[in-house]
């Protein structure tokens, strides 16, 4: 089962974890006048690719990231400590389905830590 957390929360990964899922929702639009959702109304997403960055703009995607997928308009995105601690960027390049591409804009607040000794 996926972490839950809130939208406006941090996600820490530590040294050693792997494959640990987080869910991202990608909220319609609850009317066609509505600026209150991710997607337009009445569209659901059909595709997402993700890819990370450190802060430094460094791409660690096949490091960090395990595995994605996409159901009701939910991502569940597999997250991997990506080997050196610090700040680490998500973005979510979206697929509706009416063929067009929402560009999400990038979730900046993964932290990972080494652990204590």
């Amino acid at each position: 089962m996926a972490d839950t957390f809130k939208g406006s929360s941090k996600i820490i990964l530590l040294e050693g974890d792997a494959a640990v899922d987080y869910d991202f929702e990608f909220t319609k639009c609850t009317s066609r006048t509505s600026n209150d959702g991710f997607l337009p109304y009445n569209l659901d997403a059909t595709s997402v690719t993700v890819v990370a960055y450190s802060e430094d703009g460094t791409a660690v995607t096949l490091v960090m990231i395990e595995s994605t997928s996409l159901a009701n308009n939910i991502c569940t995105v597999s997250l991997n400590y990506p080997g050196e601690p610090g700040k680490y960027i998500l973005e979510f390049e979206v697929e509706l389905e009416n063929g067009s591409t929402v560009l999400h804009a990038a979730f900046s607040r993964i932290f990972c830590e080494e652990l204590l000794s």
